[in-house]
């Protein structure tokens, strides 16, 4: 019985060793000595300058997308900072969203203000990426999250919540919504 004991003792000392240096692991691509990025080069569907830009709908070089900027800061964790960022992202993106197809329904007719719109939102939403992250302020991280028009109008065309005249009306005007939020040029 005691011969069990120290064998499972050792096992899991071993393990808890071999586990904690994954931490180590997690730190070393974020930041150089010289205090610039090392990490991993950036995602092609990261435009390069998006940190000076603002979360909203944009027109890029594929075409119609929204993009939603979320940063964290004030944690060593690497981890922890990282999965922030990208919540805080995943947040932002829901805004967006929300209020377009709000503003879609409206623009579709009065059939559209009482229409069920939340399957809609949560389809959408579970298609926005994280598609980069690059570092902040003061040792913090920043996450991009994108979403394509086209990816949400495939959503929107085989939502079947919503009558399919509503649907129709709503497809045709998903890209002159999408154009009047995204207005003047926010640097994407």
């Amino acid at each position: 019985m005691r011969r069990n004991f120290s064998a499972c003792l050792l096992v899991g000392c071993l393990a808890l060793a071999l586990g904690s240096g994954c931490t180590a692991l997690q730190t070393s691509a974020t930041t150089s000595a010289s205090g610039s990025w090392s990490g991993p080069a950036p995602s092609p569907a990261a435009p390069p300058d998006w940190t000076m830009a603002a979360t909203g709908a944009y027109m890029g070089d594929r075409g119609r997308v929204f993009y939603a900027i979320g940063s964290a800061g004030g944690m060593r964790n690497t981890t922890l900072l990282r999965a922030t960022a990208d919540n805080q992202a995943q947040q932002e993106m829901s805004k967006i969203v929300t209020g377009y197809v709000r503003a879609l329904a409206q623009a579709a007719g009065p059939e559209g203000e009482g229409a069920p719109l939340h399957l809609l939102i949560k389809s959408a939403l579970q298609k926005a990426r994280i598609v980069d992250h690059r570092p902040g302020q003061a040792g913090g991280m920043m996450a991009l999250c994108r979403l394509e028009l086209a990816t949400f109008k495939q959503i929107l065309s085989a939502e079947g919540e919503l009558e399919p005249a509503l649907r129709k009306r709503m497809l045709a005007e998903a890209d002159r919504v999408h154009d009047e939020m995204a207005g003047a040029p926010k640097g994407f």
